[in-house]
């Protein structure tokens, strides 16, 4: 009995042994695998004014997670080298203005988040505003009634006191009054019928804010949906996706482009042999949206989404505050992403690119150019 003991304690030993079946590398043994690549990092940019518009310089702007910088005579600033993750947050200081903070920023990796524009408010300033708007459908436009309604101080700020709240009327009406000025998130709540969501109210003293809000419904398992919303103006924005066909779909190219525009025969959905692919499901022409974009059934290939805006001045879109969110349902998830426009001039914005493999297999990466051309966009 001894005997055999040792012999098992013999071969355990000499398993664990460098370069044996068991061990831990070296020639025959098991190499485990490289670590990962580190991911580039991203950058973040913003827009500090008053609540005028006047750019604000020398704010002192501060990263959660280390970094502070100073806003230059245009009031932008710039953060470099962030680490990609989500969680940021910064904080905005200027003598004779309340301090500010922005929320849950996401930075991409080798890319630019680029946030809405902040306002800063006055110490002095204790006059108050008021808001009013409907809350939409994000596919037909339409009013929804019982929504839950919380406002919360600042953007992107999804937890904390709720400074006032209210309910949605049968027509998707809503009003606050007696706000102080500023930027506030209202939080959009319909669960279980309809996804929550986050956006950004802005208050102005003196005059009455009319701001409209899209929500979506709960989606099906796989489903992915692209909303646009943007401010009262410009009046009309266009989303566009453009894609790959169906491999058996040999007709006008290898690649379809949906958009609304009534004059052009299957202007705003994607289709073949009796299956829908793509479609536009609703487009605003009186400001804020939604103008919606469903991605019904994928193909292998990549996929774009831009915004384009019909107005003759360049700097409209920058001015319109607008925001394009992606739904899609997996793993529990709902909303994958949020783009806001880049504060440039130019009258193509175009959002994101989606590689779409086998199977689930999928990639959103960002662009967030701006251009004045549409026609390169394939």
């Amino acid at each position: 009995m001894k005997n055999k003991v040792l012999l098992v304690l013999s071969i355990i030993i000499l398993l664990l042994q460098p370069g044996c079946g068991g061990g831990g590398g070296g020639r025959g043994g098991y190499d485990p695998p490289d670590p990962p690549l580190p991911q580039v990092p991203g950058s973040i940019e913003g827009l500090v004014t008053a609540t005028d518009g006047t750019p604000l310089a020398g704010v002192q702007v501060t990263l959660n997670k280390g970094q502070t910088t100073q806003t230059g005579a245009n009031g932008a600033f710039t953060f470099i080298n962030v680490t990609p993750g989500s969680g940021y947050s910064i904080s905005c200081y200027l003598e004779g203005y309340l301090p500010f903070t922005y929320a849950n920023i996401d930075v991409p990796a080798n890319d630019v988040a680029h946030l809405q524009p902040i306002r800063l408010v006055r110490e002095d300033q204790t006059s108050t505003g008021d808001a009013t708007g409907k809350v939409l459908h994000s596919l037909t436009g339409e009013g929804i009634a019982n929504l839950n309604l919380r406002l919360r101080a600042g953007i992107n700020q999804t937890t904390g006191e709720v400074l006032a709240s209210t309910t949605t009327t049968a027509a998707g009406e809503y009003s606050f009054t007696g706000l102080a000025e500023g930027d506030y998130t209202l939080e959009i709540d319909g669960e279980p019928l309809y996804i929550k969501d986050h956006f950004t109210l802005r208050i102005t003293v003196g005059t009455t804010t009319r701001q409209n809000f899209a929500v979506s419904p709960m989606l099906g398992n796989g489903a992915f949906q692209i909303v646009l919303t943007w401010g009262e103006t410009p009046q009309d924005l266009d989303a566009h996706l453009t894609g790959p066909k169906v491999p058996e779909d040999t007709s006008d190219g290898d690649r379809f482009h949906i958009y609304w525009n009534p004059g052009t025969a299957g202007y705003g959905i994607y289709s073949y042999n009796g299956v829908t692919y793509a479609q536009v499901e609703h487009d605003e022409t009186e400001g804020f949206g939604p103008e919606t974009v469903s991605l019904l059934k994928r193909v292998v290939g990549t996929y774009r989404f831009y915004v384009s805006n019909l107005f003759d001045d360049p700097l409209e879109l920058a001015k319109s505050n607008a925001v394009v969110k992606v739904y899609r349902v997996i793993n529990n998830r709902v909303l994958i992403a949020t783009y806001n426009v880049p504060q440039k001039a130019g009258k193509v914005w175009t959002v994101f690119e989606l590689v779409s493999g086998e199977g689930n297999d999928m990639a959103l990466n960002p662009i967030n150019t701006v251009s004045n051309d549409e026609r390169d966009i394939q």
